[in-house]
């Protein structure tokens, strides 16, 4: 007689860690658990594929394998899904100028929920029209997040342009059927409650009356100012 012992090995037990989902663009730590060796497939966009824990930067959906191999050479499988949602197009509008004192409703799109920032004189920061009423320039961003928790960002810039400062002349004393020549001051064109559209206008009223210019600049931005004719 002879004899011959057939030694049964336990396998490991092969674990990939939990599905896990990622933004585009972003990326994830797997981790191996089981055993001595690893070996993870398929090779794509792994940081390795020989350890225990690579970094994944998926560029869509995938599903990764680890071969768990301990030291009597046995292995076990198992497999992890990553899943790459797509991220939201954030929309923050369009540059805007507006005059000093004046407000803008922001307009944002693209996502389920929306902060603005920074929170300079903005009416919300957490809502897709906030109204803003800066004192200066400034640019402000709006981080747009889906339902999928991923985020996309987009500037607008509300540039704010000085007002003018108009001026109407001296208030005037004149004798009745008599005229006198106002003269506006303060801007790139006038108007006159009068109906006259030039800086000086001359006026020749029956009774005491009250003369208002509105002056505008280059930027569209305006200022008043009144003389009274007795």
């Amino acid at each position: 007689t002879d004899d011959v012992i057939v030694t049964v090995n336990a396998n490991p037990t092969a674990g990939a860690g939990a599905d896990v989902p990622i933004c585009l663009g972003k990326n994830t730590t797997l981790t191996a658990t089981g055993g001595g060796t690893y070996a993870w497939g398929p090779n794509t966009n792994l940081s390795a594929t020989n350890i225990a824990s690579p970094v994944a930067t998926p560029a869509a959906t995938i599903t990764y394998t680890v071969t768990v191999t301990n030291g009597a050479s046995c292995t076990s499988t198992d497999d992890v899904i990553v899943t790459v949602n797509a991220n939201p197009t954030a929309g923050a509008g369009s540059d805007v100028p507006i005059c000093l004192g004046k407000n803008t409703t922001l307009t944002a799109t693209g996502g389920g929920t929306y902060a603005w920032g920074p929170n300079t004189n903005l009416s919300a920061t957490n809502i897709a029209s906030p109204v803003a009423t800066p004192a200066a320039t400034i640019t402000y961003t709006v981080t747009v997040t889906n339902g999928a928790s991923c985020t996309s960002t987009d500037n607008v810039i509300v540039t704010v342009n000085a007002n003018p400062t108009a001026g109407a002349g001296s208030d005037v004393p004149i004798c009745v059927g008599k005229s006198t020549t106002l003269t506006a001051t303060g801007g790139g064109s006038c108007a006159w409650s009068s109906g006259d559209n030039v800086a000086n206008t001359t006026v020749n009223p029956g009774a005491t009356n009250t003369y208002t210019v509105t002056v505008t600049n280059g930027a569209s931005c305006t200022d008043t100012d009144d003389v009274i004719v007795t």
